[in-house]
C-alpha cells in the first residue's frame, strides 16, 4: 500500500484512541477502510497485540465465516484485498453474536461489513452540557474551560 495513505490512517487511529482514552470505559469498535494491512498501522499494531482488541474479520471463523474474506475489489485489479475492517474492544468482542462480510450490496467496490451485537443489558451513561466544549481548547491542552 501507499506509504503516505498509511501514515495518515496510523494518525486518525491515533487520535481515535486518544478520544477513546477520554471517554468511559466500555464496549468499543473502529470500523472503516483503512487502505492497507493492518500491520502497517502502528497504532492500530498496539491496541491489537497489547491491550485485547480483535480484528473481527481475521477470526470469523468464530461465526462460521470465511476468515481475512476479501472485502474490497477495484476494476482492473487482479486480485482482491481486505481494506475493510472491523475492530472491537474486549468488552465489545464477547457481545458480537454475528458477522459477515456482504458483497452483493449494489456497491461497485466495496463489501458491507455486516454485524450483529448483543445489546442486552448495556449499560448507558448521558452527559448534558449547556454550552458546547471548546475543540479548540481541548485540543491546545487548557484544562482551565
Amino acid at each position: 500500500g501507499n506509504k503516505a495513505r498509511a501514515f495518515r490512517t496510523d494518525a486518525l487511529i491515533a487520535a481515535i484512541l486518544k478520544e477513546r482514552d477520554s471517554s468511559p470505559i466500555g464496549p468499543c469498535a473502529i470500523v472503516g477502510d483503512i487502505n492497507c494491512d493492518p500491520e502497517h498501522l502502528k497504532s492500530l499494531q498496539h491496541i491489537l497485540d497489547k491491550e485485547c482488541w480483535t480484528d473481527v474479520g481475521a477470526v470469523a471463523e468464530c461465526w462460521n465465516q470465511t476468515p481475512l474474506e476479501h472485502t474490497c475489489t477495484v476494476a482492473g485489479a487482479t486480485l482482491a484485498t481486505r481494506r475493510d475492517y472491523i475492530f472491537t474492544n474486549s468488552l465489545l468482542t464477547p457481545r458480537i453474536r454475528n458477522f459477515r462480510v456482504v458483497h452483493a450490496n449494489g456497491l461497485p467496490t466495496h463489501a458491507t461489513l455486516d454485524l450483529m451485537i448483543e445489546t442486552a443489558n448495556f449499560n448507558t451513561m448521558t452527559r448534558s452540557i449547556k454550552s458546547p466544549l471548546s475543540f479548540y481548547v481541548k485540543m491546545r491542552g487548557d484544562s482551565s474551560n
